[in-house]
């Protein structure tokens, strides 16, 4: 069932019916992320490049403990970026490039640092959840 994701449609009386849910194919990571990602999190989707596999090499980079994700913020004159990259130990990688989010007023170096760490976090948990992948352990806890 790889890149499936159910979504139940609510029974006119209030209660899920008793067929199954409807299936539906997300036929690519990108639009699994543009699709399954709330609006609150679709800022550390801006300059995102994926892999051609879906992800698929840096599962089981996870899997094998060597994936590697780096992050870089910067803070200038009340703003603030970031540039983030996961990496398979076979050089697949995804990355992207992030405005920091928030007013003006509330930014700083601390923040923009944490607007790249967001990223690699959440989309290590969306290619897990794309592949229905469970093993692993991407926090390194």
């Amino acid at each position: 069932m790889d890149g499936f994701h159910f979504i139940w449609k609510k029974h006119h009386n209030g209660h899920a019916p008793v067929s199954p849910p409807t299936l539906h194919r997300q036929d690519s990571l990108q639009d699994y992320l543009l699709a399954s990602s709330p609006p609150a999190a679709k800022w550390c989707l801006s300059g995102l490049s994926l892999p051609v596999d879906n992800g698929r090499s840096i599962a089981v980079a996870f899997k094998k403990r060597v994936a590697v994700a780096v992050t870089d913020g910067s803070y200038k004159d009340s703003y603030g970026s970031a540039a983030w990259i996961i990496e398979s130990d076979t050089f697949s990688r995804m990355s992207g490039r992030v405005i920091t989010p928030e007013e003006e007023k509330s930014h700083s170096s601390y923040r923009s640092e944490l607007s790249g760490l967001y990223p690699d976090m959440y989309l290590a948990l969306k290619v897990c959840q794309f592949l229905h992948y469970r093993g692993g352990n991407p926090t390194g806890m």
